[in-house]
C-alpha cells in the first residue's frame, strides 16, 4: 500500500536557508492528501508557528518513495 505525506518546504528571506517539514498525518491516497490541504487552510499557521520568521511556504503531497528519493538527495549534497 502506498502511504503519502504532507511536506512543508519553507524559505527564509536573505538567506539560502530552505526547510522540509514533513507532517505526521497519513493518506491512502494521493486525492485524499489533497483534499485536506484544500479543507484545512490552518495548516499554514501550524508552520507559521513552527517557523515564524520565515517568508514562503509551499505544500506538496508525496509518497513515501518520493521522501526516500528527497532523503537521498540530501544526503549526497
Amino acid at each position: 500500500m502506498v502511504e503519502w505525506f504532507i511536506i512543508a518546504v519553507v524559505t527564509f528571506a536573505n538567506t539560502d536557508r530552505i526547510e522540509v517539514k514533513q507532517m505526521t498525518n497519513m493518506f491512502t491516497t494521493q486525492s485524499a492528501c489533497k483534499q485536506f490541504l484544500r479543507d484545512t487552510p490552518d495548516i499554514v499557521n501550524d508552520i507559521l508557528k513552527l517557523e515564524p520568521n520565515n517568508n514562503g511556504i509551499s505544500f506538496v503531497c508525496v509518497n513515501q518513495e518520493e521522501i526516500k528519493r528527497l532523503s537521498a538527495k540530501r544526503k549526497s549534497v
